[in-house]
């Protein structure tokens, strides 16, 4: 045996692969049984590596800096015997909300066009080896797979600049401007009192009240301009608990879950269903399902009266 596998050395490679084929059925079945697959993400690793990458980006630094500016005026402006006036915060407001539409737009155009390289890439490979002309017909196809591939990439990357890109940058916003307030304004952050020494904290071991109440009003502040109804102050996927995965998994086989027997609604049902403005305006009326049915019952009623109308016509 050792002389075949000295003479042949494919063995190997093919007992590795069978190796690794086990490896990867022992390690599916383990999840399956222990249910850890539920705490998958849909976030792939250069999906995480882009956005880690852009909060490093020079339009992240001047986002940080005029906020800074802003939270400063917002909290410790009524300290500075030079107080500035509306006119500059309305333009520092404006400023922050465009420089903020500047990122997201950024940040939708980049993965749509990597999103789109990458489809045509495989695109171009795959009319490589099979060369000949395409019909009209084939071309338009294409242009209208193009667009739908368009659209799809859009709406992809809007959902990961709402569910993960946007939380990572509001998380890194608070970060740098608290070290920015560190840096800048020692004293006041580190309780130096005016002998120069640090004064008690209490027995706690918390931040002094005035650092607390002054790093709630900046937070505040960031959380009024960035994240108003606080949606973005979290990452929901790391937040779920085993029991709500296990539930929406559940849920996405189409099972029923809970006391209710509750059931995600099929594709049908959300076709035929009643939208929440007809529902409240009509606090009795019947499912789309049903008024669908009694529509097509009166089709065809009404071409077995013009079949009738018809064959009256013809005798007489």
């Amino acid at each position: 045996m050792k002389m075949a596998k000295e003479m042949d050395p494919n063995l190997d490679v093919a007992q590795a692969e069978q190796d690794a084929i086990i490896a990867r059925k022992n390690v599916a079945k383990v999840l399956n049984e222990t249910k850890l697959h539920y705490l998958k993400t849909q976030l792939n690793e250069s999906q995480v590596k882009f956005s880690f990458d852009y909060i490093k980006k020079d339009e992240m630094a001047k986002l940080a800096g005029i906020l800074a500016h802003f939270v400063y005026w917002s909290v410790f402006g009524g300290f500075n015997e030079l107080p500035i006036d509306n006119y500059h915060m309305e333009n520092m407001f404006k400023t922050v909300m465009d420089q903020l539409e500047e990122i997201k737009q950024d940040v939708v155009e980049t993965l749509v066009r990597q999103s789109i390289e990458k489809s045509n890439a495989k695109r171009a490979k795959a009319s490589s080896n099979d060369p000949g002309h395409l019909t009209d017909d084939e071309k338009a196809s294409l242009r209208n797979k193009a667009d739908i591939q368009r659209k799809l990439a859009e709406k992809n990357a809007n959902k990961l600049f709402q569910t993960f890109i946007m939380p990572i940058i509001v998380m890194t916003i608070r970060l740098e401007i608290d070290v920015i307030f560190q840096i800048t304004y020692q004293k006041f952050f580190n309780n130096i009192g005016p002998s120069g020494k640090k004064q008690a904290s209490g027995d706690d071991g918390k931040a002094p009240y005035h650092v607390q109440r002054a790093q709630r009003l900046m937070n505040g502040v960031i959380s009024e301009l960035l994240d108003p109804n606080l949606f973005f102050s979290r990452l929901s996927f790391l937040e779920s608990g085993k029991e709500a995965l296990d539930i929406k998994d559940e849920l996405n086989l189409g099972k029923r879950v809970g006391f209710q027997a509750y059931k995600l609604p099929s594709l049908q049902d959300k076709y035929y269903t009643r939208s929440t403005r007809v529902r409240n305006f009509y606090q009795s009326s019947t499912e789309g399902k049903v008024r669908a049915k009694f529509s097509e019952n009166l089709h065809q009623l009404k071409a077995n009266l013009r079949e009738q109308v018809e064959i009256m016509r013809v005798r007489q």
